[in-house]
Parts: C-alpha cells; sequence; structure tokens
C-alpha cells in the first residue's frame, strides 16, 4: 500500500512538472518553461530599451514574463548597494499603478543574485486578482515573472507557481552576471 502510494505521490508531481514543457528564450539572456508557446508582444522605444512580453492563460491563471533591457544610451545609473531601494520603488509603483494591496515583499538571494518577491491583490471588474511576482536586474535587463490567479488561489496553484517561477533560468554566456548599471 505505501509503495502504490509512493509511486501516485510521484506521478503527480511529475506531471506537474511535465505541464511545463514550453522553453521560452528571454531576450537571449534567460529562459523559462511554460506550460505551452505563450502570446508574444515586443516593443521597442528607441535609444531606451527594449521590451518583450509573454504570457500564457489558461482562464484560471495566467503566466507572464516581462523582459525590458536598457539601451546603453538610456543614463541608467544603478550601483549594486542601490537594488533595494530599486526594488522598492518598483513594488510601491506595481502595487499602486492597478491601486492594489500588497500583501507580501521579501528581499531573496537565489544563486547568489538579489531578486525582490512579492504579491498584491487587486480587482478588475470586481474580480479579485492575485499576482505573485518575482523580479530581478542583471546586465541592463529587467525581469518580472509573473503568476497571476484570475479568481481564487488553491494548492495547486501555489504548486504551479512554484514550478513556474523554478523554471526560470539566466543563460546569459556571453558576459558575466552584474547587478547594476553605469
Amino acid at each position: 500500500m505505501r509503495l502504490i502510494i509512493c509511486f501516485l505521490s510521484v506521478l503527480i508531481l511529475s506531471s506537474a512538472k511535465a505541464q511545463f514543457s514550453y522553453r521560452q528564450i528571454i531576450q537571449g539572456k534567460a529562459e523559462i518553461l511554460f506550460t505551452r508557446k505563450p502570446q508574444h508582444q515586443f516593443i521597442e522605444k528607441r535609444h531606451t530599451f527594449l521590451q518583450d512580453i509573454y504570457k500564457v492563460t489558461n482562464g484560471i491563471v495566467e503566466y507572464q514574463v516581462d523582459s525590458k533591457t536598457y539601451s546603453p544610451e538610456e543614463k541608467l545609473k544603478l550601483d549594486a548597494g542601490d537594488l533595494p531601494s530599486f526594488y522598492s520603488k518598483y513594488v510601491k509603483k506595481s502595487v499602486s499603478k492597478v491601486k492594489g494591496k500588497l500583501n507580501a515583499k521579501a528581499e531573496l538571494e537565489i544563486k547568489g543574485l538579489k531578486w525582490i518577491e512579492f504579491d498584491f491583490t487587486y480587482k478588475v471588474n470586481d474580480v479579485p486578482r492575485h499576482v505573485y511576482r518575482r523580479a530581478i536586474f542583471f546586465n541592463r535587463t529587467f525581469i518580472a515573472i509573473d503568476f497571476i490567479t484570475l479568481n481564487s488561489t488553491t494548492l495547486q496553484d501555489a504548486d504551479s507557481r512554484n514550478t513556474f517561477f523554478e523554471g526560470f533560468e539566466i543563460t546569459d554566456e556571453e558576459a558575466a552576471v552584474i547587478q547594476s548599471a553605469e
């Protein structure tokens, strides 16, 4: 009986990870696994930045990656010591932009790099949305990874969120990863 329960547990966990099988390259600097090929939107603001937005929605959950690479001509000045302030301003702007409520915020260090992770809620047509966001700045690129529940949060959503976040990897092999800009 224990063997059957163990087998079923492994099967359920592996099927959750298997659903994230579409590998999306993000501006040649990173990659992430989506459940299927995402919709893509490209924005170019001359002499300022290049932006790619990737999104998959299944009616219950939305997976989104927003990547913005700043041009060397953009006068972006950010030292590694400025990251906490930069991240705090980003969190405040993200939440206030949708008139939301910040629920939690944490600074993380993953593989030696500093991240910000936060979650907030807001409403669209009186329907609550819950956004879990993890963001990182490196090599003049800012990447925000969003897991958005479109109605309610369940344990399955939390498992999917964690699997989605863990599917992100920095792959920029051309340069050392630097968390500052001049």
